[in-house]
């Protein structure tokens, strides 16, 4: 018979006490016990925080090449619209209209066809990305630069200019 401690009684042998007849090694229970501790998990403080989602490069690339072919006049502005702010696709639709005026005052017809380099991008603070893509052309070069915001869980381009 066990010996008791209290006004309960257990039927399971108590590991604090052992005995002649009581091994001192532990138990299955006890030692499931043991092994079970507690897990501790590095939660950054700002947890409680979406995670901005990542812009890749490829997009950056693909909307300045974009915006270099609306103003040259090879593709609608339609096309850029979801991934740039009102203000911006208002700026495209002035500059191409001058440029469309250039080309037709000196009588340029060619279709200038660009392809985009690397692009290198920085970000200054969180949800905003600065990049610039040089477009690479037979006869010159022309730089991109934008500046990305994240609204409402996607990136637009806030600013861009075509140099």
């Amino acid at each position: 018979m066990m010996p008791t401690t209290g006004a309960a009684q257990c039927n399971a042998p108590d590991p604090s006490i052992t005995t002649a007849a009581s091994p001192t090694h532990s138990t299955p229970r006890n030692s499931a016990n043991r092994t079970a501790k507690p897990r501790l998990e590095l939660v950054p403080d700002d947890a409680s925080q979406p995670v901005a989602p990542r812009l890749p490069a490829s997009a950056v690339q693909r909307i300045a090449l974009s915006a270099f072919e609306v103003l040259e006049g090879s593709r609608a502005i339609a096309q850029v619209a979801s991934s740039v702010t009102l203000e911006v696709a208002r700026q495209l639709r002035v500059r191409r209209a001058l440029r469309t005026e250039q080309r037709t005052l000196h009588r340029d017809a060619r279709r200038i066809v660009a392809s985009p380099g690397r692009p290198h991008m920085t970000s200054p603070r969180e949800g905003v990305v600065d990049a610039v893509v040089v477009l690479h052309t037979p006869g010159r070069a022309y730089a991109v630069a934008l500046r990305f915001e994240l609204r409402a869980r996607q990136w637009r381009a806030t600013h861009l200019t075509v140099l």
